[in-house]
């Protein structure tokens, strides 16, 4: 450290009156020089200035430097030309030592740069032997991560250096980054440098549509799935062939949906995640509350729960939750409950926590309503799984209830028969809660 002092000590003779230093009671005594150079240190960097601020120098407020930068302005300027910004400590000492005439002596040099590293922690960070310029925004640092590991990573692997605190904002700095043409995706979550020449990612929605256009406009499921090989899953390409909005699947084969064709819905009854709940007529879907993933993608719907919002696909619509302003958005395959606007502070608000459940019921009007409810799904008790979906306790009524929170109305063997209601849980789907509802009425099950 006294040498770095001694060496910024000759730096200011080269570059700013003597006098004045004398003035100041500056003196080569290595403690002294040290209190000089943290005046050096505290070069103005906002607007390029070529000064260097002091408390009082001979009554003046700021010391000239002639046609130098101050030295921890010269380390930055040398750290950002560089691309990204990030060097090794053999060539950051190179570089900087070229700005002062300092080549004969790389000794002085690295002193001066190791002690102004050392001490500028808000500027500068150390990754083994390099020297990364670590005050920019977050896609900058993202950058330096890349290029020092050399492979591509992961949102999560990429915050956990550049923000733990924050994975949310890196991921939206990581798409900002890749529309901006500084980094590529290469996987579902994963993120390259483009001089690596790695191929990018395509969505699987957005590889269908690719496909379609090559394959004539209306190739067969089956010739799909071929074309789109290993690069997702075959029960995948089938999913987003039958139930995207964006295409239609018929008598096996799939075409893009025209803008002005309506999209065909599955109803409420038929789907496994919904339940009329506590016979209010209004039907409603049970959520897990994980606020890590929150941070990171928003919460699916139901596509059924279209109509009931109502909701158009590629629309988003504002609605009161709990007399919070929360957004249902429809720009993909399902609806999402935007976590970003509003959902997290009503989860907070009512007192749930990572693992927990919200019943969410939509009465229409721009109203979202929710709830917290009983998790059950560790405890596996049948009638707990059955009464967390449609609500009331105990046993007496149960099949009545199930099939009111099914869709059906009125009154068993007069309007509707058992049979009716067992096709219907069967048609539904929903594994847990007919085998449960089944071991308390074996007799369902038969």
């Amino acid at each position: 450290m006294r040498a770095a002092a001694e060496h910024l000590s000759a730096l200011l003779g080269d570059f700013g009156p003597e006098s004045r230093v004398e003035q100041a009671g500056f003196s080569t005594d290595a403690d002294e020089t040290l209190m000089l150079a943290s005046v050096i240190v505290a070069s103005d960097l906002s607007n390029g200035s070529r000064k260097v601020a002091t408390e009082d120098v001979a009554g003046e407020t700021w010391v000239g430097w002639k046609d130098a930068l101050p030295p921890l302005a010269t380390l930055v300027k040398v750290l950002k030309e560089a691309n990204p910004n990030v060097l090794s400590l053999v060539e950051l000492v190179d570089r900087f030592a070229s700005q002062y005439g300092w080549l004969d002596d790389m000794t002085r040099a690295r002193d001066v740069v190791d002690w102004l590293v050392e001490t500028n922690g808000e500027y500068f960070r150390r990754f083994d032997g390099n020297v990364a310029y670590w005050k920019g925004p977050l896609a900058s640092k993202a950058q330096i991560f890349l290029e020092l590991s050399g492979c591509p990573a992961t949102d999560e692997e990429i915050a956990t250096v550049v923000s733990p605190s924050n994975v949310r904002s890196v991921s939206g700095a990581l798409s900002n980054a890749r529309l901006a043409g500084h980094l590529v995706r290469t996987a579902d979550r994963k993120w390259a440098l483009p001089k690596w020449g790695l191929e990018e990612y395509v969505q699987g929605e957005e590889l269908i549509v690719q496909l379609i256009g090559q394959l004539g406009g209306r190739p067969s499921l089956r010739r799909l799935i071929a074309e789109v090989g290993d690069r997702f899953a075959r029960n995948s390409v089938t999913l987003w062939a039958s139930t995207s909005p964006r295409f239609v699947l018929e008598d096996s084969y799939v075409r893009l949906r025209a803008e002005d064709e309506p999209i065909k819905l599955r109803a409420p009854i038929n789907d496994a995640r919904l339940y009329r709940h506590e016979r209010d007529h209004l039907w409603s879907v049970i959520v897990a509350i994980d606020y890590d993933r929150m941070y990171q993608t928003s919460t699916v719907l139901p596509v059924a729960i279209a109509p009931l919002v109502p909701i158009e696909y590629e629309q988003k619509e504002v609605l009161d939750c709990n007399g919070t302003c929360v957004t249902v958005a429809w720009t993909s395959q399902v609806p999402t409950l935007q976590s970003s606007n509003g959902f997290r502070d009503v989860c907070l608000h009512l007192g749930a926590h990572t693992g927990d459940e919200i019943l969410l019921t939509f009465p229409g009007d721009g109203r979202l309503d929710a709830k917290l409810v009983p998790n059950t799904r560790m405890q596996r008790k049948p009638l707990e799984i059955v009464r967390r979906h449609i609500g009331g306790s105990g046993t007496e009524d149960l099949i009545a209830d199930v099939a009111y929170a099914v869709g059906f109305d009125g009154t068993i063997d007069r309007d509707f028969t058992t049979d009716e209601v067992v096709e219907r849980l069967r048609a539904r789907g929903h594994t847990d809660f007919n085998n449960a509802l089944f071991e308390i009425h074996p007799e369902l099950g038969d």
